[in-house]
């Protein structure tokens, strides 16, 4: 649509906005992750994984699987080459050793 021709003429008044509204936020985030289907035996059921960061630790969430892959690779583990998803190259008990230091919790409720 090109309503702004420059982008970076608006930074300076985007960013004072933003520090203002920080006043209306906290220093607490989240996400939950929801998965529905049928359990083994055909039942049907749901998985919500709830993840709460405190003391601005949010951040950090989407580096946590990179630092227990850099883990695996130091301890001499091998992967296939070439890029693609994470998913089931760990576990959420690796999560959690990788988000000691942190202010992370998180839990898996079943229904």
């Amino acid at each position: 649509m090109k309503l702004v021709r420059d982008p970076v003429t608006l930074a300076g008044a985007l960013l004072r906005m933003a520090r203002w509204l920080d006043r209306f936020g906290s220093d607490v985030g989240g996400m939950r992750v929801m998965v529905t289907g049928r359990r083994p035996g055909g039942r049907a059921g749901e998985s919500t994984w709830h993840l709460t960061a405190r003391h601005s630790d949010g951040p950090h969430v989407p580096c946590i699987p990179a630092i227990v892959l850099a883990r695996k690779l130091s301890r001499g583990e091998s992967f296939e080459p070439g890029a693609r998803p994470c998913q089931g190259m760990m576990t959420l008990e690796e999560f959690s050793d990788a988000t000691c230091d942190l202010t992370i919790t998180w839990r898996i409720v079943q229904s």
